[in-house]
């Protein structure tokens, strides 16, 4: 799937989402990553089941206002504990199949929201 958004001017865009990786600019993403508006980073999760206090905290390092949490082809909620860091710092949370993700990503990026999306491949 092709992802076009005309007006974002964000230095990280995702162009376009496989079941197997993720176009980000130029660049293709093998491995589950971590986006913003400005950042990048591989992200060491292979599934939903796979995420840890730790891994949250790799999210929240990037000082989001909302993130995205894309769980494979498929929407699957992590442990609602896990949520906890989010609350804790007033950061708003979606779960959502990552190619939702990488649609809304681009769409609240587009409007200029501090958002960060976590996407599982």
């Amino acid at each position: 799937m092709r992802i076009d958004q005309d007006h974002n001017q964000t230095k990280h865009q995702i162009k376009s989402i496989e079941s197997e990786r993720i176009k980000v600019n130029e660049d293709w993403y093998e491995q589950s990553i971590i986006v913003s508006a400005n950042d990048i980073e591989i992200w060491p999760v292979k599934k939903v089941n796979d995420l840890t206090p730790e891994l949250i905290k790799q999210i929240i390092q990037f000082c989001p206002s909302i993130v995205l949490i894309g769980t494979g082809e498929t929407t699957k909620f992590p442990d609602p504990a896990l949520f906890e860091p989010f609350i804790i710092d007033s950061i708003g949370v979606e779960v959502m199949s990552t190619k939702a993700a990488c649609r809304t990503f681009e769409a609240l990026t587009s409007e200029g929201r501090n958002a960060v999306a976590a996407l599982i491949i």
